[in-house]
């Protein structure tokens, strides 16, 4: 009994120090944990503080970058506002010149299109040509061969030609003739009437040569000294005219003429010649 309240003396006087030992270590331990934390707070804090600090910064920067910004661009709109002026004034300048200058240009076409020229300007435009014409009756049909004497009777006459161009290479002409007394010559025939009227086309070969296509109508009268005739049916043919100003600005707008026509194609007769002459184009 004795031994054992000994043993248990012993045991709580070692006990005593150790337990005071623990205590010792303990509280070094928690005053470190709590100086860390009051540290890494501390270190917190001054993180935040430097990044306000540094968004601060930026944001004066951000602040002060505008308003650099906005100065230059109100100069920039400034300096652009008075370049603008100033070229408007010499645009503006510019302009009253050369409309001056147009008008004088102006007036000056506006004259030298009253002129009598037949290829320019808006109005309208007419032409008018002076041709001698061959022409041939050919006759197939047994009847007329015995009233004319013959199946194929050759003749010549004067054509006169007037036509108005009513679209750009589009015209409606007219054809008359007259044959003199001389062109009557034995058993051949005299062409007393050839009268027509055409819609005709007309297109330019290298800018020079104008070539045209005509179709229409035509009615000629054929008599020689046993016969009379008239034949009428369409009529048909081409042309080709050379203006002389291709020669020389100077000359007047006169047009060497030729070409070929079908006046009549029937059964019995087929009549056809050929013409040649002169055209003057004008304009009003």
């Amino acid at each position: 009994m004795s031994k054992t309240i000994i043993s248990l003396g012993l045991a709580m006087m070692l006990a005593v120090p150790a337990t005071a030992w623990a205590q010792e270590e303990v509280a070094p331990s928690e005053a470190d944990s709590s100086a860390d934390a009051s540290a890494a707070d501390g270190s917190t804090s001054d993180a935040t503080a430097e990044g306000a600090d540094e968004a601060s910064a930026a944001t004066d920067a951000d602040t002060s970058s505008d308003a650099s910004a906005d100065a230059g661009s109100e100069m920039s709109a400034e300096a652009s506002a008075d370049s603008s002026a100033d070229a408007g004034g010499e645009d503006t300048s510019g302009s009253d010149t050369a409309s001056s200058d147009g008008s004088s240009y102006s007036d000056t076409s506006d004259e030298s299109g009253s002129s009598d020229d037949g290829d320019s300007g808006d109005g309208l435009r007419f032409y008018v040509g002076a041709e001698r014409a061959e022409t041939t009756l050919d006759l197939s049909g047994e009847t007329l061969q015995n009233r004319y004497g013959r199946d194929q009777l050759d003749g010549g006459s004067y054509l006169g030609r007037v036509g108005v161009r009513i679209a750009e290479g589009i015209s409606i002409e007219g054809i008359g003739s007259f044959a003199p007394d001389d062109d009557k010559g034995g058993r051949d025939a005299k062409f007393t009437q050839i009268y027509g009227a055409y819609l005709v086309t007309t297109g330019t070969v290298m800018e020079t040569v104008e070539v045209s296509g005509r179709v229409g109508y035509a009615l000629v009268r054929a008599e020689n000294a046993t016969a009379d005739e008239k034949f009428d049916n369409v009529s048909y043919g081409v042309e080709m005219a050379l203006p002389l100003r291709v020669f020389s600005d100077s000359l007047p707008n006169v047009r060497l003429v030729g070409g070929g026509t079908v006046y009549s194609q029937e059964r019995q007769a087929r009549i056809y010649g050929w013409h040649y002459g002169l055209r003057y184009d004008f304009g009003f």
